[in-house]
């Protein structure tokens, strides 16, 4: 898949490899209110350890019926980890099914599509929430882009655990 968005085109041409991995962890929180919590592109500014801005730009619905939320976000990163670099990202989130599961996608330079499926289920009084990432990108930057994103998701969901579990599952939303 393209991104939608034109304006996001790279000068950098290797070929295109699929990288993926899972992850998953318990939190003592019922399923929907960690599904309210995700629903709402703001509230993953903390959780995501790179992201430094995020602005929702519209509320919608896909071909099937289901609610959108396209948005806005800033990366920072360190090239060769010395030189700031601000990577711009457009994505997008769907609801997939109301309390059980929420899609995002996100389109980056340099030709990166990221896709992170979240399925919520009740566990043991709480939500076991799986995460399922597939990563499309140049294989230049395979290695890279792949342990970048191990780590940065394995802190959004240690994360999430921690603000969930910590202001109580009911009272997660932010706003």
């Amino acid at each position: 898949m393209h991104a939608p968005f034109p304006k996001m085109r790279s000068r950098i041409r290797s070929a295109p490899v699929r990288l993926g991995f899972e992850k998953s962890i318990w939190i003592c929180a019922p399923p929907a209110a960690v599904f309210a919590h995700l629903s709402e592109p703001r509230n993953f500014v903390g959780l995501q350890p790179l992201l430094v801005e995020l602005r929702e730009t519209r509320r919608g619905s896909d071909p099937e019926g289901r609610p959108t939320r396209r948005f806005e976000t800033v990366e920072k990163l360190r090239l060769a980890g010395i030189v700031p670099f601000r990577n711009r990202i457009e994505g997008l989130l769907t609801l997939v099914s109301d309390d059980e599961a929420i899609e995002v996608e996100v389109w980056s330079r340099p030709r990166l599509v990221l896709r992170s499926h979240y399925r919520f289920s009740p566990e043991a009084g709480g939500t076991r929430v799986a995460e399922r990432v597939t990563i499309d990108c140049p294989g230049l930057l395979a290695r890279l882009v792949r342990r970048q994103a191990e780590r940065a998701h394995d802190r959004l969901l240690a994360a999430l655990k921690e603000r969930l579990e910590r202001i109580g599952g009911e009272g997660a939303l932010r706003g």
